[in-house]
């Protein structure tokens, strides 16, 4: 059992929660693995907390056979908020879907995670009310106002045309502009890049290559 995708702040919901370390966490009640090569990823079995309910820099934690039970829980916010740490597999994910057609609206087919107001709430995968992803390619990655094509799952290229002082917090670009997810490195640092130089961005790291 878990909150309803309309959710009131300070109410409370009777939420699946599982104890670790003598806290009760709210989570969505299904656990994944994501060991999908494909999708760049080699994460054992966990469980993603719903962060309506959680103050929490972290998005998961691992499944351990931790008690598990429903307890009413406080709403901290109305909105979900998925992963913004994986940029690879969100860009291997929106290629796998394309064209993929919901055959459960409420339900992705990536793990089989909830959709919250047409998020899922595992991986951040947006869908339109015909059951199809919302964005379509071909995406874009922003860094400021530097922008670079995706061209392929292995490599993308931004060369730096604007002056630029920041995180690295780049954003997935659809085919009309509009941001399909935000990247934010967890170990980011404030990063000063000159015109020339390059963000060379892989499934590995991200990297800034100097002109």
């Amino acid at each position: 059992m878990i909150a309803p995708d309309i959710v009131e702040v300070g109410r409370e919901y009777p939420v699946t929660c599982i104890l670790d370390h003598g806290n009760w966490l709210p989570v969505f009640p299904t656990p994944h693995h994501d060991q999908d090569p494909e999708f760049f990823v080699n994460v054992p079995e966990h469980f993603h907390y719903d962060r309506r309910f959680i103050n929490t820099t972290f998005d998961a934690v691992k499944s351990l056979g931790q008690p598990m039970e429903v307890r009413p829980v406080t709403c901290l916010r109305e909105t979900h908020i998925p992963p913004q740490h994986i940029i690879w597999m969100h860009l291997a994910l929106l290629k796998h879907f394309e064209g993929h057609r919901l055959k459960n609206p409420l339900v992705c087919p990536h793990k089989g995670m909830p959709i919250i107001n047409g998020v899922c709430a595992g991986h951040g995968l947006k869908w339109n009310a015909q059951g199809y992803l919302k964005h379509r390619g071909p995406f874009k990655l922003r860094w400021g106002e530097n922008v670079g094509e995706v061209k392929s799952l292995e490599r993308v290229e931004i060369p730096v045309t604007v002056e630029h002082n920041a995180l690295l917090i780049l954003d997935i670009l659809d085919a009309e502009g509009e941001v399909v997810f935000t990247h934010s490195e967890p170990s980011s640092y404030p990063i000063y890049a000159y015109v020339g130089d390059v963000v060379k961005v892989n499934n590995r790291n991200i990297e800034m290559i100097r002109r």
